[in-house]
């Protein structure tokens, strides 16, 4: 408030809108600025969440490779049951089995 306020004399309805104008810029210059921390907080925390996103969406092998590995222990699992190599055809990679076949136990894992 100022001094003129404090005791009366010679105040203004001029002089207190220009005083609130100037406490109104204050204000909002000051929330501006926290807004603006705020922002480059979140900016942060943003680019911090992209990297180790980034670092999770790299495939440890390439599809081949998992293809490659899936056939082999397929396999490998098909030779221990005596049923022996996957046809050739990938259409289907589901072995035919005989409707006997089905009801066998399977092998405790």
């Amino acid at each position: 408030m100022s001094p003129s306020r404090c005791n009366g004399k010679g105040y203004s309805e001029k002089e207190g809108s220009k005083e609130l104008e100037l406490e109104n810029k204050a204000t909002l210059t000051t929330i501006v600025s926290t807004l603006d921390i705020i922002s480059r907080k979140f900016d942060q925390v943003d680019s911090r969440l992209e990297a180790y996103e980034l670092d999770w969406n790299i495939p440890l092998m390439d599809q081949k490779t998992i293809d490659d590995r899936v056939n082999a222990l397929l396999e490998e699992r098909l030779k221990d049951l005596g049923i022996g190599k996957i046809p050739e055809k990938h259409d289907n990679p589901s072995p035919q089995l005989s409707d006997n076949s089905l009801s066998m136990a399977s092998p405790v894992v």
